[in-house]
């Protein structure tokens, strides 16, 4: 969002919203203000951004979730500017300030102009509301003092000081003859692009590659060799740029094609965040495992010194007449060691000889029930800790919201996240989110499950018996489908495909050598009661592949009502 961006936006909305009237302001998050006007018969909903990473303007087609009750900002905005009349939009010098121009009734009943500012300025962007008679501040959807900000303070009553200006040359006010020099007195050890960036308004260092890309040249062309085919080539292309301005295909094309972008990064940033706190969650469950596990597998090693207490018993049973009162050890012959070695038995004084015999006896007892035990609980353990290590390497491949959703509602149902409000868990096929799709130049199709949920759902319900099942041997990844109708093995490139395919969306994504077992899905089993995904086989051979996003390439997406024969 440059002033190159801004300017074509503005233009388009002086065009389309000049003259509308405020039907509704409000505010769905702490930096955003929407304004719902009406103009010529149309409704349109102007987005205004003050976020520290998407600060913007433009109209929207994305309708947020307001606040039960609405932030002060919002209150102040709607007594000075619902039912007003937007004038017009205005950007001074390609700067990244706009100022909306807007005239509403007054507290007396008489006509008055409002200034509303938006900066957009990266972290310290802001939306301000002015009068423009007192050129005091109204309020702002940030406020802050002179201990933030040594340039100006944002606060009601206070006089409003625009940004210091970029002191840059402005586009459309360069004379052709004083480009070079304009460009060349940037500094030194700069490129082109660097240059233009530098000394033109409106450019972000993305713009100003680009446009001397346009040029035909190079963006990290040294400034110190540019000559004057450098310099009218890229003044040629600075006025192709403004021409361009407003003059989309269609009367608000830059403002629906920022809409459409920052609605998809704001999605993967939710996604994103999403994400990121239920991989938080399971990280904290499976560290938890762990250290169950190194306690259950330290109990298991000191249950299996129990024999030795058995031995202790057998001996001292078979000695009791060396024994006397007193004694702190008793060497004897190991019976069970072929050159009855000799071997000492630890005593403890205050027993008698047949005490000392059932307290060995005892103990062996107790340490074999724990040794039960704890084989019993570490065999849980792995179980557990191999399916939330699945569900980890679920969610660090989830790119779609839909997956997501289906592995939150899976971490709820195994009682580690609670769940809000009624969410209903999907039981039937057609509720669950599809596996992705794959078609090989040659119109074979694999089937990509993206949560254990998929998982199931592709390898019991949706695969047949002759179709091929793949996974990678015991690491967490994705089921894999080929689709197979021919009695006949498939090829072994396609068999490498669907190895490749599982290896990639698996834990060992970023390794080599991944050992992938295969087998016909008739093969595949889930045992009784076992977690969702979990599934044994048998008849697999192995491949080893080593897996990269190349695989995707030589793919294409197919759509779910393809034929998956």
């Amino acid at each position: 969002m440059d002033g190159f961006a801004i300017a074509a936006i503005v233009s388009e909305l002086n065009q389309v919203l000049a003259g509308s009237r405020i039907q509704k302001i409000q505010q769905p998050t702490p930096w955003e203000i929407h304004l719902l006007v009406r103009n010529q018969g149309q409704n349109y909903r102007l987005l205004l951004s003050a976020h520290p990473k998407w600060a913007r303007l433009h109209v929207s087609r994305w309708q947020k979730i307001n606040p039960l009750s609405p932030p002060m900002f919002c209150m102040v905005m709607r007594k000075h500017l619902e039912g007003g009349k937007i004038l017009q939009f205005n950007q001074e010098g390609f700067e990244r300030v706009v100022e909306i121009l807007i005239e509403n009734t007054d507290e007396l009943g008489q006509l008055a102009q409002r200034r509303l500012l938006v900066e957009i300025m990266g972290k310290h962007s802001n939306i301000i509301l002015v009068d423009p008679v007192s050129n005091l501040i109204y309020d702002g959807i940030k406020r802050y003092t002179h201990a933030v900000s040594r340039h100006r303070e944002v606060l009601p009553g206070r006089p409003y000081l625009p940004p210091p200006p970029q002191e840059k040359a402005i586009p459309g006010h360069i004379l052709e003859e004083e480009w070079g020099p304009l460009l060349l007195a940037a500094g030194e050890n700069l490129t082109l692009s660097q240059a233009l960036q530098k000394t033109v308004a409106g450019f972000s260092p993305k713009r100003a590659a680009d446009l001397v890309k346009k040029a035909g040249l190079d963006p990290d062309f040294p400034l110190d060799q540019v000559g004057n085919y450098e310099l009218t080539k890229t003044w040629l292309a600075l006025q192709d740029l403004l021409a361009e301005l407003g003059k989309g295909p269609h009367p608000l094309y830059y403002n629906y094609l920022a809409d459409a972008e920052y609605q998809r990064l704001e999605a993967e940033e939710i996604l994103h965040s999403q994400r990121q706190n239920l991989l938080r969650l399971v990280k904290e469950e499976i560290n938890r495992l762990q250290k169950r596990r190194e306690f259950q597998e330290k109990a298991l090693a000191e249950a299996a010194s129990g024999e030795k207490y058995k031995l202790f018993g057998d001996l001292l049973a078979a000695h009791l007449y060396q024994w006397q009162p007193g004694l702190t050890e008793l060497t004897v012959p190991n019976y069970y060691d072929p050159e009855l070695k000799p071997l000492t038995i630890p005593l403890q004084p205050e027993l008698t000889a047949s005490e000392q015999v059932e307290h060995f006896y005892k103990k062996y007892g107790k340490l074999r029930s724990a040794e039960r035990m704890a084989t019993e609980q570490l065999e849980t353990i792995i179980r557990d800790l191999q399916y939330w290590e699945s569900v980890a390497t679920n969610l660090e491949n989830a790119e779609d919201a839909r997956v997501l959703a289906e592995i939150r509602e899976e971490i709820a149902a195994a009682g580690l996240l609670k769940q809000t409000g009624r969410q209903r868990k999907p039981e039937k096929a057609e509720e669950i989110s599809q596996p992705t799709r794959f078609k090989t130049r040659d119109g074979y199709l694999f089937l990509v499950g993206r949560n254990n949920r998929q998982n199931d759902y592709l390898t019991l319900r949706l695969a047949r018996s002759e179709d091929y099942w793949f996974h990678t041997r015991d690491i967490p990844g994705s089921h894999v489908i080929l689709k197979w109708n021919s009695p006949d093995p498939p090829p072994a490139e396609l068999l490498q495909t669907g190895a490749l395919l599982a290896a990639w969306f698996s834990k060992a994504r970023h390794s080599s050598q991944v050992p992938v077992d295969y087998t016909q899905r008739k093969n595949v089993k889930k045992p009784r009661g076992a977690k969702p995904g979990f599934v044994i086989y048998e008849q697999q051979k192995t491949l080893y592949v080593n897996p990269g996003p190349e695989i995707l390439t030589r793919l294409t997406t197919a759509k779910e009502d393809e034929n998956e024969d």
